[in-house]
């Protein structure tokens, strides 16, 4: 089922989605997806074509290397943040009542945590599917990338070209112009269990597929050299090259728990502290985890006036890989239309700043609109779109959309 754009209709679609996952997953063949870009003209650099007295062939392996690794790192970097836990909608299992029950108040909203916990002895579980299509790196379109490649300096003079004239070739370049595109679904379950009336732990298993493919041309700029200097040919490397694949397995389980503090009354909000911790056990190489360890803590506030709920989510998390260390805020609110149990509409502004980041993913600010409809009783119904408010950072896609769905088993 790789990238279906249908939504779930009923309440076999989670199954359905897990069985596709896990079949694909057996039969996708992949090799290190992470470096999609640095693999192609075979890895090594571009080789051009070797004939006459003295060779050239080599004069663009070294930069080529260096810019494809960049290009892929930076690519590669920017997956792994997708915040796929809180997504998921919900119901309560009471243990001693043995039968579920209602969430008070609102829905909930979908991207945001709120103060409230869920109670002690109650089961939360939930499923949802993400799916995005990666458009933009570092304000770029990803189907029209572009690196241009200087050349050696030959006789080691400090500057490319002449004096003498003899290293005029120096001047020429190459020109890789890359069709890239990224695409990630992220089928993510969770679980939560109220240990006190205020106090929840719970754990969130992503199964993750990720495509990648990059398309490549290369043209050789002559600023001087003319053609008897540099040219693709039959001993070095096509001038057009395609790399890709898919791959599917474990995401990064994450560990959470939710600690409420006592109701100071009053027009006081409601507090919560959350702590929460990702484990690495998605494979970096094959893009379905960062490889890294992370710990989080966030400060909750939220409210309830009315038919609407305002919500401040403020939080830093720590990476074993300082780059992926972030602030991140959220600010919003989810509101009950006419006072409805049933339905629930929110929006939220999302941001994560990244201080040890000095060119990539400085910033990056969304808006998420979504709604939670109780269709089935016990079985809400949640739908969810992230939007970007900067793209020039980063690696970004136009629409992130989540569907969720809970039920009984």
């Amino acid at each position: 089922m790789p990238f279906a754009s249908s939504a779930p209709t009923s309440r076999r679609w989670p199954v359905a989605v897990a069985v596709s996952l896990a079949v694909f997953a057996t039969g996708a063949h992949a090799g290190d997806l992470r470096n999609f870009i640095s693999d192609l003209y075979g890895g090594d650099g571009i080789t051009l074509d070797r004939f006459g007295p003295f060779a050239h062939d080599a004069h663009f392996t070294e930069s080529s290397l260096v810019a494809l690794n960049g290009l892929g790192d930076g690519i590669a970097s920017g997956l792994g943040s997708l915040a796929f836990n809180s997504t998921v909608s919900s119901f309560i299992y009471d243990v001693q009542q043995g039968i579920p029950v209602r969430n008070t108040e609102s829905l909930g909203p979908l991207v945001a945590e709120r103060a409230n916990t869920i109670g002690q002895g109650r089961f939360n579980l939930g499923v949802s599917y993400t799916r995005a299509r990666f458009t933009k790196f570092e304000g770029d379109d990803l189907d029209s990338l572009s690196v241009r490649l200087p050349h050696i300096d030959v006789n080691n003079d400090g500057h490319l070209g002449p004096p003498p004239d003899p290293f005029v070739f120096e001047f020429d370049e190459v020109q890789v112009d890359i069709d890239a595109e990224v695409r990630q679904q992220i089928l993510s379950f969770y679980a939560s269990y109220g240990i006190r009336s205020n106090w929840d732990v719970g754990v969130i298993v992503p199964i993750v597929e990720t495509k990648v493919e990059a398309r490549a041309v290369a043209t050789i700029i002559d600023n001087g050299g003319g053609a008897n200097f540099h040219r693709f040919g039959e001993t070095g490397d096509a001038p057009t090259d395609s790399t890709g694949g898919t791959a599917t397995g474990l995401g990064d389980a994450v560990v959470r728990t939710k600690y409420a503090f006592e109701k100071a009354g009053g027009g006081a909000p409601e507090m919560a502290v959350v702590g929460q911790i990702t484990m690495p056990t998605g494979d970096e190489d094959d893009l379905l985890g960062t490889g890294d360890w992370a710990g989080m803590g966030m400060f909750v506030a939220s409210r309830k006036y009315g038919s609407i709920t305002p919500h401040v989510n403020l939080g830093y998390e720590h990476s074993s890989d300082s780059k992926r260390s972030n602030l991140r805020y959220l600010f919003g609110f989810d509101a009950q239309p006419g006072g409805s149990m049933d339905f629930t509409a929110a929006v939220d502004l999302l941001g994560r700043y990244y201080p040890d980041e000095s060119d990539d993913r400085d910033h990056l600010i969304d808006v998420a609109i979504g709604a939670k409809w109780n269709a089935f009783g016990t079985a809400p119904l949640s739908a969810n779109v992230i939007l970007p408010l900067n793209d020039d950072e980063g690696l970004r896609a136009k629409v992130i959309w989540s569907v969720g769905i809970d039920y009984t088993f």
